[in-house]
């Protein structure tokens, strides 16, 4: 909330520097890179709040949690999302990045993973073979 009031301080400030008949340059530079420095503050620490709100929501598991609640959680923090891609993908431009991300976004919101929505992240189950024989089985009856 400091920051916030001390940002408003200083466009008001700069609003009445630039309201003179002759404006004194010098003073209205300082104060723009002063509201500049302020607003690189605030995003870091809204980007700090908001990767905490995403942790916790992480830590807020029990063991009723499905794994595709942690999917469905994954999803709140699009920040999160970019910064896995990247470690596992290091190699991808940006823009095959986002398709990469909004592939993923479908499939978690639009996939009705009835397996996922059943096995809870404190189960011992081996998930691939689960899925595997799901389809395999799917297939036979095909």
């Amino acid at each position: 909330m400091k920051k916030q009031k001390s940002l408003f301080k200083t466009n008001k400030k700069i609003k009445r520097l630039l309201g003179r008949k002759i404006p004194d340059r010098v003073k209205v530079n300082n104060l723009v890179n002063l509201t500049l420095n302020i607003t690189d503050e605030l995003d870091n620490l809204y980007l700090e709040y908001e990767n905490n709100l995403f942790l916790e929501s992480f830590l807020n598991t029990n063991s009723d949690t499905t794994i595709f609640d942690i999917l469905d959680i994954s999803l709140t923090s699009y920040s999160y999302l970019i910064k896995v891609f990247k470690i596992n993908n290091e190699d991808l431009s940006d823009f095959d990045l986002d398709l990469e991300i909004n592939k993923y976004i479908k499939f978690v919101r639009e996939t009705r993973f009835t397996i996922l929505n059943h096995i809870k992240l404190d189960s011992n189950d081996d998930i691939d073979l689960i899925i595997i024989d799901k389809y395999n089985f799917l297939l036979y009856l095909l």
